[in-house]
């Protein structure tokens, strides 16, 4: 664009000059050349910043916010900020609320840590009004060339790297066009994932092209200089700031605070000798040759909270028996173990010493022993009432196996589990294993909209009861019932994964848990890092309320707990397993296709006897054609990958760019 502007400029000045080349005014020739490209600029500046913005100057807003967005000009807000700060116009912002203000609370332990820290209390002077913990300047560890800087909840070593796991309770951003755009890019994308936060959404758009076509700079900070109790960092000497995070409820914030600070503090008293030769470490301790050194470790109010819980020597080796941070993570992900009813791996999650009481359901092993192949798998799909209803989705599902390339015999392997009677009748009379649930904890008739508190409390117990399935002993590949089944699936699974699961959208490496897994198809063998894994999985959603499954797999699945537990997980190619999100390219090998990225029950009975169709057709040919015609479907149509409410720009975004995704359903 600037190209063709920039031309257009030089050529009206050319026009320009040749019009005054016979006379002999020189300086009014010059006068007119300067003000054509004064002009030619103000046309690029125009088609750039199209609209005023609540700050008064020109920015993106056109991009990606509405005028409903614009917040009214605070004066008030301008002369706090120009007293607070620096010289190069950077403040320092936190918020508070009366909790964390009342007196010894956070905000206390906050305005502490500055004044111990390392060089920090004059940074005081640019705080504008708070559990993280000042110990050293943190400006000269940011990336000069950076626009947005945001610290880990872990890191995994690559600031670059996109898949590091964020926490925006530290970040650094420079005024400029792109961060202003950024953060209304940011704010607006909510809409389109309406039950999470602005950390979340941040972890949903991070990959998004329209960042990186705004060229804008986006750095991870390690944590060895930006710490938490998540991930905690390994030298005194390095560590810059040091945040509650991973961490529930106020009171143990403060304790485990406090005991940050008498820790800084004596590290802060030993000789500048010891300090740097003593190698001190958060998670070891430390200990030097001089009577000047501490062993700085302190007992952890949550976990003496917790001292009755006995985790296993695989959860201690995990924390560190001398890291009492890390094991907070640890131990409150471990708080309370899922009581399945069959038996428990208790070693691992039960409260106590004991055993937990196990009450086995025999009518589900019943089940399960009359539907398994010989190697103990069965295939698991959820039923409720709207899509149990005749012309709905149930009957596409099973339709599927009857028309799909040697499918139907998989059948006889097949449990569906209802919740309500009614549904339960409808089952038995087109199939022959169904389960009926024996639910006291909600209502799961009618058509469940995604994310509602009913959908939650389904598939938590959905969660549960698969659990239960691993510790009878029987794999399981579970699968959503708007699944359609084209091709047995079996033969495409890794024989050295425990844990396979398919992808809304697959990068092409299936050990790369930067994939982003849909968690409507699932295969599990039943062992002992497996049912580990499914009771830690249910066990984490305490620290995301609100999300179901496969959000909080996805803010799990980088937790250094599953790598030590040996878990190894693999994500399944959409060439294979695709879905309205990602089509399967090829007929010749998909094998299941799945209406996610899809809203309303008549969108997906729609779309999903078109697909069905589409399948007949291409069945229909001879093997000839089927492998030598180009053959493709002709869905998603009503379905598909959405935009957000605030249509995204056609400029400066690739001509097709693709999509910020609503959230799959």
């Amino acid at each position: 664009m600037e190209v063709s502007v920039g031309a257009a400029v030089e050529k009206a000045a050319g026009d320009g000059m040749k019009a005054w080349d016979g006379g002999s005014n020189i300086l009014v020739r010059r006068v007119m050349y300067v003000a054509m490209i004064l002009g030619g600029v103000g046309v690029l500046w125009m088609s750039f910043y199209h609209f005023g913005s609540p700050l008064e100057c020109p920015t993106f807003s056109r991009y990606s916010m509405d005028e409903s967005s614009k917040g009214d000009y605070d004066q008030r807000l301008e002369s706090v900020l120009s007293r607070a700060s620096m010289k190069d116009k950077t403040v320092i912002l936190t918020t508070l609320n009366d909790a964390w203000a009342a007196p010894g609370s956070i905000f206390d332990l906050f305005l502490e840590s500055f004044r111990l820290g390392n060089q920090t209390e004059y940074l005081l002077n640019h705080l504008v009004d708070c559990d993280i913990m000042w110990l050293r300047d943190p400006f000269k560890q940011f990336f000069k060339d950076a626009d947005f800087q945001i610290a880990c909840d872990a890191f995994n070593g690559n600031s670059s790297d996109i898949d590091n796991p964020t926490n925006a309770g530290f970040k650094y951003a420079k005024s400029n066009y792109r961060t202003i755009w950024f953060y209304k890019f940011w704010i607006n994308s909510r809409s389109s994932y309406p039950k999470l936060n602005e950390q979340d959404v941040l972890n949903m758009i991070k990959g998004h092209p329209s960042i990186s076509d705004m060229k804008l700079k986006m750095k991870f900070l390690s944590t060895s200089y930006f710490s938490g109790f998540c991930q905690v960092s390994k030298d005194f000497n390095k560590v810059t700031t040091m945040h509650a995070n991973c961490c529930i409820g106020l009171d143990r914030k403060i304790s485990d605070l406090k005991l940050v600070l008498e820790d800084w503090k004596k590290y802060m008293a030993l000789s500048e000798y010891n300090k740097t030769e003593s190698h001190l470490s958060f998670r070891d301790g430390g200990s030097s040759s001089k009577n000047e050194a501490s062993h700085l470790s302190h007992p952890n109010s949550a976990l003496e909270s917790m001292k009755d819980i006995s985790p296993t020597s695989a959860v201690k080796n995990a924390a560190g028996e001398n890291n009492p941070w890390n094991a907070v993570l640890c131990m409150f992900l471990f708080i309370s173990s899922i009581t399945f009813r069959t038996p428990t791996f208790s070693r691992h999650l039960a409260v106590g010493s004991k055993e937990v009481e196990v009450h086995t359901d025999s009518r589900l092993e019943s089940i399960l022993r009359n539907a398994s192949m010989k190697d103990k798998t069965v295939i698991i799909t959820t039923l409720n009432d709207a899509w149990a209803e005749p012309g709905s989705i149930f009957d596409l599902f099973l339709e599927s196996f009857r028309v799909g390339n040697q499918t139907q015999q998989l059948l006889n392997h097949l449990v569906v589990i209802t919740y309500d009677l009614k549904t339960h009748e409808r089952c038995l009379a087109m199939h022959r294993h169904c389960y009926l649930v024996d639910n006291k904890e909600g209502n799961f008739t009618g058509e469940m909209f995604y994310m509602s508190p009913n959908y939650l409390q389904l598939i938590w117990g959905r969660a549960k009861l698969l659990g239960s399935v691993l510790e009878l002993g029987y794999n399981f590949l579970f699968t959503d019932t708007d699944i359609m089944w084209l091709r047995d699936p079996f033969g495409l699974f890794y024989e050295d994964a425990d844990f396979q699961i398919a992808c809304d959208f697959f990068n092409g490496n299936s050990s790369d848990i930067g994939n982003f897994p849909n968690g409507g198809f699932k295969y599990m063998r039943s062992n002992e890092r497996t049912i580990w894994f499914i009771k830690f999985w249910i066990n984490a959603r305490i620290y995301f309320p609100g999300l179901g499954e496969q959000a909080v797999f996805n803010m799990i699945k980088l937790h250094p707990l599953i790598a030590h537990m040996k878990v190894k997980i693999r994500f399944l190619s959409t060439d294979y397993f695709g879905g309205f999100c990602e089509p399967s390219k090829d007929l010749n090998q998909v094998s299941t296709m799945h209406a996610n990225c899809c809203i309303g029950i008549e969108n997906k009975i729609n779309d999903l006897k078109i697909l069905l169709e589409d399948w007949k057709k291409y069945m229909a040919l001879s093997d000839h054609d089927r492998e030598h015609l180009n053959h493709s479907w002709t869905v998603p149509q009503r379905c598909g990958p959405q935009l957000p409410a605030d249509p995204l720009p056609a400029d400066p975004l690739p001509v097709n760019p693709v999509p910020l995704q609503k959230v799959p359903q």
